[in-house]
């Protein structure tokens, strides 16, 4: 692959997004976001200050390859 784009795939990897922006990515609420930053069972996320939380898009793209299963009976980690 050419060495631009990597780059540029590097650059939107790295980028921020909102609890919003990630929600309607994930498809839910901003509120579950919130309770699994409560209960430490979400993505990755930075606070950046005070209720300022972001996202990084790779964390998220990590998250969504570690929720993968293959049966429901599947509980990962494996």
């Amino acid at each position: 692959m050419p060495k631009a784009i990597n780059t540029i795939e590097k650059n939107l990897d790295d980028e921020l997004l909102t609890a919003e922006e990630e929600s309607r990515f994930l498809k839910l609420r901003p509120n579950t976001l919130e309770i699994w930053r409560l209960k430490g069972i979400g993505p990755k996320f930075y606070r950046i200050s005070g209720r300022t939380v972001r996202y990084r898009l790779s964390d998220l793209m990590e998250f969504v390859e570690k929720s993968v299963r293959t049966s429901t009976s599947d509980q990962g980690g494996s």
